[in-house]
C-alpha cells in the first residue's frame, strides 16, 4: 500500500471515528427565594437548593457560602454556611438553624465545580421571621356584667409586618381581631393572642390577659396555693407571707371592683407588708398575683 494511502486511512479513523469533547458551562441551580418561620424552639427543618448541576463534566463538587455578622452593642457575631446547615457540601442541603440571623434576608451562595474545574454559581436569598415573647400578664377584677377596656398590646414582637391578630376565646369581646377592645365576659377568663406576620408565621401569646368576674354579694377566691394574709381584720398594715418568695403584684379593690391601690410591686421576700393607713375602716379586695402565674383574690376587713 503506497504510502499516501496510509496517511488518508489514519485521518479518517482520526476524524470520522474518535469520540467527540464538549466543553460547556455548567450551570448551578441555588432554588427559590424563601421565608422560613422561627419558633420558640428554633426553625423547623427546610430544605434549600434547586436542581442538580447541568453542563459541563461530571461529577460535580458542591459549596454553600454565607457571610452574615451581626453586631450587639460591642460585639460581634459571624456566622458561616456550616452554623446554618447540615452539610454545606450538598447540592440540597436542610437549614436547621437560623444562627445569628434576626428578621433578615441572608444570601446563600452556591458554588458548583465541575470534573475539569469548570466553576459556576447561583445565590438564593433566605429571610428569618422570628418573635419575641415577653413574660409579663395584665389583670383585672371586674364585676358580672361589667365592661373593660383593654389596650396593652401584646407581648409579641419581631416577626414581619404586617401582621393580623385573633383573641381566643372570643366570647364577651367587642373586636376579637384588633389589640384594643371591651371585654364583658360572663364569667373569669383567660384571653390569648394569636399573631400572624405577613409571611404567614405564628406566634402565641398565652394567657396574656386575665378577667376575674365577681358576682354581686359573693366573693371570687383562687386557692391561694401557700400564701397567706394577716391578721385580717387588718389595723394599718397587712401582711403578706410568700412561702416560694415570688416577685408579685397586689392591687386593692372596693366591694364594687373599683381599683384603690394599682399594681403594687411585692419583692421576692417570704413576708412582705402592704400600708393601708390611707384606706377607710371597710371591706375591700385583695388582689393577689405572683410571676409563676398563681394569682389569689381574698376579701380583707380594715379596722
Amino acid at each position: 500500500m503506497c504510502k499516501c494511502m496510509v496517511n488518508r486511512l489514519f485521518l479518517f479513523f482520526v476524524i470520522i471515528l474518535a469520540p467527540s469533547f464538549v466543553c460547556a458551562q455548567c450551570t448551578a441551580d441555588a432554588g427559590e427565594d424563601k421565608i422560613i418561620c422561627v419558633g420558640l424552639f428554633g426553625v423547623d427543618t427546610t430544605q434549600i437548593g434547586g436542581n442538580l448541576a447541568v453542563g459541563g463534566t461530571p461529577p460535580y463538587t458542591y459549596t454553600w457560602q454565607v457571610n452574615h455578622t451581626l453586631t450587639v452593642g460591642g460585639s460581634t457575631f459571624s456566622s458561616s454556611a456550616s452554623d446554618f446547615l447540615d452539610d454545606s457540601t450538598l447540592a440540597q442541603p436542610n437549614i436547621v438553624s437560623q444562627a445569628t440571623a434576626e428578621n433578615e434576608s441572608i444570601a446563600f451562595v452556591l458554588t458548583v465545580s465541575d470534573f475539569n474545574g469548570a466553576v459556576c454559581r447561583d445565590t438564593v436569598n433566605i429571610r428569618f421571621s422570628s418573635f419575641i415573647y415577653g413574660l409579663s400578664y395584665v389583670s383585672y377584677s371586674i364585676n358580672q356584667g361589667d365592661s373593660v377596656w383593654l389596650d396593652h398590646g401584646s407581648n409579641i414582637s419581631g416577626g414581619i409586618p404586617p401582621y393580623t391578630y385573633l383573641w381566643t376565646p372570643n366570647h364577651g369581646l367587642s373586636d376579637s381581631l384588633s389589640l384594643s377592645f371591651w371585654a364583658k365576659p360572663d364569667s373569669t377568663v383567660n384571653y390569648s393572642l394569636w399573631l400572624t406576620d405577613s409571611a404567614g408565621c405564628r406566634a402565641f401569646d398565652a394567657d396574656y390577659y386575665r378577667i376575674t368576674v365577681g358576682y354581686l354579694g359573693e366573693v371570687y377566691l383562687e386557692s391561694g396555693a401557700g400564701f397567706n394574709v394577716y391578721p385580717n381584720p387588718a389595723g394599718d398594715y397587712l401582711h403578706i407571707e410568700n412561702p416560694n418568695a415570688e416577685i408579685g403584684f397586689v392591687r386593692m379593690l372596693d366591694m364594687q371592683g373599683r381599683v384603690l391601690k394599682d399594681s403594687m410591686r411585692i419583692p421576692g421576700t417570704a413576708l412582705a407588708s402592704l400600708n393601708l393607713a390611707d384606706l377607710p375602716a371597710g371591706m375591700y379586695l385583695l388582689e393577689l398575683s405572683f410571676s409563676s402565674g398563681k394569682s389569689w383574690t381574698r376579701k380583707i376587713q380594715k379596722q
